[in-house]
């Protein structure tokens, strides 16, 4: 059995020769972004595909413990030579800082879809107005609640008064299914991506199979382990202050959700000790991908848990740390507290 935790990725697609130079090179990193990160991620480089190893079909899920599995509150983490290490190398390499507004949209693009990774992908079955039916790929998706069930999209807007298919047929028909992506059929998702014209139905060059929904009429993806029949909830423009929208945001009411039986834990198969709770899913088992920088994908390797904290087992930490700054304070001249670096801020 799964337990559920965070989690390690291993990488499916990897970045172009030319974007690995950039990073290996230090003085090119630090050049202006609008040419060190000029990139065309859209093209593999066929020799680096060749030189890579074979994908690992037999690669299992499993649970490690946490890197700090000793960990304790209030002492910054003080036994930890992995996190000593990594504040170290921050201190020895220091920060690019970025300001979006003097960037171009093209490299903020790049670096933060390289930056806030993995992330989920939404794979997005849906129909135009003349009955074509869509099918894309969106990596700006996630859950925002489970009462209502919501969760949201961002397209971007290929001209200011037109928006994508995805997000054209689903303002024009208020319905559409949202997929998830596993590794058996990666490849066949992300061929949907292709910049084909308005009336070209992505699922025939995908091979994969439409499923007839239940409530809504885009049908969902026959091989999707997990899918969620969506009603439109709000659609919003995404507009920079005194310009056009760039964007659209999409929330979806989520009205049905279709998973595979094997993935999910029953509840007559729950087992609270071994980390199987009922409604829960199996990582193992759905294989999940996720987006990261440039055109690389990811897998789920590892996961490992780190269980919430409770309050009332935790506040004596708190305690002891005022008891300890009220004793510096008698102990100084001005008979005010001595300023030991751990005050002012929130953890």
């Amino acid at each position: 059995m799964f337990r559920a935790g965070s989690w390690r990725l291993q990488v499916i697609h990897s970045w172009t020769n030319q974007s690995l130079k950039s990073c290996r090179h230090h003085q090119q990193y630090h050049r202006s972004l609008s040419t060190s990160l000029n990139v065309n991620m859209s093209k593999t480089d066929k020799l680096t595909e060749k030189e890579r190893p074979p994908f690992n079909y037999n690669e299992a899920f499993r649970v490690t413990e946490s890197p700090q599995p000793n960990f304790k509150p209030g002492t910054g983490g003080a036994g930890s030579e992995f996190l000593q290490d990594w504040r170290k190398k921050g201190d020895d390499v220091g920060y690019t800082t970025v300001d979006p507004e003097k960037t171009e949209p093209r490299n903020l693009y790049r670096l933060l879809i390289g930056g806030v990774i993995p992330r989920p992908i939404a794979f997005v079955s849906s129909i135009a107005e003349n009955g074509t039916h869509n099918l894309a790929p969106f990596s700006y998706f996630n859950v925002i609640g489970h009462d209502p069930p919501l969760l949201i999209i961002s397209c971007s807007k290929p001209g200011p008064d037109k928006d994508k298919d995805t997000a054209a047929n689903i303002r024009a028909n208020k319905t559409f299914t949202v997929n998830i992506i596993s590794e058996p059929f990666v490849d066949n998702a992300n061929w949907t991506s292709v910049n084909a014209p308005r009336d070209v139905d992505e699922w025939f060059g995908s091979g994969l199979t439409m499923e007839k929904s239940t409530l809504v009429a885009p049908p969902r993806v026959k091989e999707s382990a997990f899918s969620m029949e969506c009603e439109l909830w709000k659609d919003i423009d995404l507009v920079k202050p005194n310009a056009q929208p760039t964007g659209v945001l999409i929330i979806g009411l989520i009205k049905l959700i279709h998973v595979r039986n094997d993935i999910l834990i029953h509840p007559e198969d729950a087992n609270v000790d071994s980390g199987a709770r009922p409604f829960t899913v199996d990582p193992a088992k759905l294989r999940a991908v996720s987006r990261m920088g440039g055109i690389t994908y990811g897998r789920i390797g590892e996961g490992f848990e780190t269980p919430r904290p409770v309050w009332n087992e935790v506040k004596d930490v708190y305690s002891s740390k005022s008891t300890t700054e009220d004793k510096k304070g008698t102990e100084t001249s001005g008979g005010g507290p001595v300023d030991d670096g751990l005050t002012g801020g929130k953890m």
